[in-house]
């Protein structure tokens, strides 16, 4: 709730960028999901060098929220794909479920605060504010990145993070 209260005025998210490896900061989390969630299979591809200066916590936040998002929303499978690759001056990380997309009049509004997407009467309907995709993308955004989501039938719901490898000088705080 700090954190809302400090976008909603004008403060944005601080964040303070150190010279790290995303690569470890996603086994992490994975292997913690993978431990609360042990019938879920959370595969994780890397492709490049995925050294920046962004802040390790903060992007632990965007990860863990993002594939736990993936779990909780993804195919009776319970595959979940993380994959991260460096291009150009930039890091894509893509977390990808087979899941039931997600309807078109939500995808508008998934990353506004206090909104919450439901899991069609499936049992594992969690509780919780409704923060959390809008707090991964003040996140980003404080990082000078961007985040994204495509859904659809086919080819199923994939977020993709996209962070420059130095967080923009304006953007830094704390």
């Amino acid at each position: 709730l700090l954190d809302l209260t400090r976008t909603r005025l004008g403060a944005g998210i601080p964040v303070t960028p150190k010279a790290m490896d995303l690569s470890p900061v996603c086994q992490q989390v994975i292997s913690e999901l993978e431990a609360v969630h042990p019938d879920c299979k959370v595969g994780f591809e890397t492709k490049g060098d995925l050294h920046g200066e962004w802040d390790s916590d903060r992007l632990t936040q965007v990860i863990s929220n993002l594939v736990a998002n993936a779990v909780q929303y993804g195919g009776e499978d319970g595959a979940v794909g993380v994959f991260a690759e460096a291009q150009g001056d930039e890091v894509v990380l893509r977390v990808h479920n087979t899941g039931p997309p997600i309807p078109e009049n939500a995808v508008k509004q998934i990353f506004d605060p206090m909104v919450r997407q439901s899991t069609q009467g499936r049992e594992k309907n969690a509780t919780g504010l409704g923060l959390g995709l809008y707090i991964a993308r003040q996140v980003v955004a404080a990082h000078g990145g961007t985040v994204d989501v495509r859904s659809t039938k086919k080819e199923g719901t994939t977020f993709t993070v996209t962070l420059p490898l130095v967080a923009m000088e304006g953007m830094r705080q704390g």
